[in-house]
C-alpha cells in the first residue's frame, strides 16, 4: 500500500474515533490489512467522497436480502439511481485518486462505471480498484458467470 498522506490519515482517525471503524475491524487491519476485504458498504464505509472538485455518493445496487446480482441487473439499477457514470468520471477518479478516502485502500471494493464500455466489447464495463497501493482500471464482462456482489459499488455524482 502507498504511504497515506497526512490528510488521509486524519480522515482515517476521524472514522476510527466516530465509531465507523470498529475496534475489531481496526485490530484485524493492524495484523492483516486484507482481513477487512469484505466489509459491506453499509458497514463502516463513507457514503460520499470528494474527489478533486467533484462529490460522489457511493451506492450499493443490491436490494435487501441479496448478496449478488447478474451484470444486466446491476446496470439497470445503476441507471435507475442515476449512478451510471462513464469514462469521464472514471478517468477523473484515476487522475485524482490521491483524494480517495484511505479506507478504500484497505477494503476490496470495485467502483463500477456502467456507461464506460470496452471499445471492442460493449458487454464489458470498466471498474476501478486498488492494486498494490494505487487505483487502476480493468474490465468485467457483464454477461459472464461473474456475479456482482457487495464489494462492487456504483457512484453518483452529486456535485
Amino acid at each position: 500500500m502507498a504511504k497515506p498522506t497526512s490528510g488521509q490519515m486524519e480522515e482515517f482517525w476521524k472514522l476510527v474515533n466516530s465509531g465507523k471503524i470498529t475496534r475489531d475491524i481496526f485490530q484485524k487491519f493492524l495484523s492483516d490489512p486484507r482481513s477487512v476485504a469484505d466489509v459491506k458498504l453499509e458497514d463502516n464505509l463513507p457514503r460520499t467522497m470528494t474527489i478533486g472538485d467533484r462529490v460522489y455518493e457511493v451506492l450499493s445496487f443490491l436490494q435487501k436480502g441479496e448478496n449478488q446480482v447478474d451484470g444486466p441487473v446491476m446496470v439497470k439499477r445503476a441507471k435507475e439511481m442515476s449512478a451510471n457514470l462513464g469514462e469521464d468520471d472514471g478517468q477523473y477518479l484515476l487522475k485524482h485518486q490521491q483524494d480517495i478516502p484511505v479506507i478504500f485502500y484497505n477494503v476490496r471494493i470495485f467502483f463500477v462505471f456502467t456507461d464506460w464500455r470496452h471499445p471492442n466489447n460493449s458487454d464489458s464495463v470498466c471498474y476501478i480498484a486498488e492494486s498494490d497501493g494505487q487505483f487502476v482500471s480493468d474490465w468485467e464482462w457483464l454477461n459472464g458467470q461473474e456475479k456482482f456482489g457487495r464489494c462492487y459499488v456504483v457512484l453518483r455524482r452529486i456535485k
